[in-house]
This record gives structure tokens, sequence and C-alpha cells, in this order.
């Protein structure tokens, strides 16, 4: 028997924490962020472009955080994880870009 077997409570972990719920971000939501940031936090938005082009490493950008931190606010009643799950299907749609010539 697992430990979530064991709990009798499917909502929380054996720690009784709550798990996080997944988020499943629609393209069009997705798209929405994309031209916020475009619009809200344009240097940074090229900084990362730029990145994704050459090394595709963001390590020590401010302006990842920077990026998190506009999503936070065009989404204040979403949660962090919630938050880094449509943090993270950003940079597909930058990428997407380059192969169609933005």
């Amino acid at each position: 028997m697992t430990d979530d077997q064991k709990n009798s409570n499917p909502e929380e972990n054996r720690w009784g924490l709550v798990k996080a719920k997944t988020r499943d971000w629609t393209d069009e939501e997705v798209a929405v962020a994309v031209e916020y940031l475009k619009r809200e936090i344009p240097d940074e938005w090229a900084e990362l472009e730029q990145l994704e082009l050459t090394t595709a490493d963001l390590n020590g950008s401010r302006a990842i955080g920077i990026q998190f931190a506009a999503l936070a606010e065009l989404h204040p009643e979403c949660e962090p994880y919630e938050m880094s799950q449509l943090s993270r299907k950003i940079p597909d749609v930058r990428r997407g870009a380059f192969r169609v010539g933005k």
C-alpha cells in the first residue's frame, strides 16, 4: 500500500499538506500573457528573446524574475505554482516566433 492509498484525503499528501493542483492554461490565455509581457516589459522581453536565440541559458538574468512578477500582476488571483505553469509555456511561444520569423 502506498502512502497515497493510506491517506484518506486524496487532496493531501502523507504529511497533511494540500497537493498543488495543476492549471491547464489555454493557448488563448498564453497568447494574452505574451502580448501583456511584450507591452509591459519590452526591454526584458527583448533580453529573454536574445538569450534564447544565443545561449538558451536564462540563469543570472533578472529578466526572468521580472517576467514572473509581471505575470503575477496580470493574474493576481493565481497561486505561485499556477504562475510557474504559465511561465513555462512562454518560452515555447518565443521559440515558435523565431521559427516563423516573428
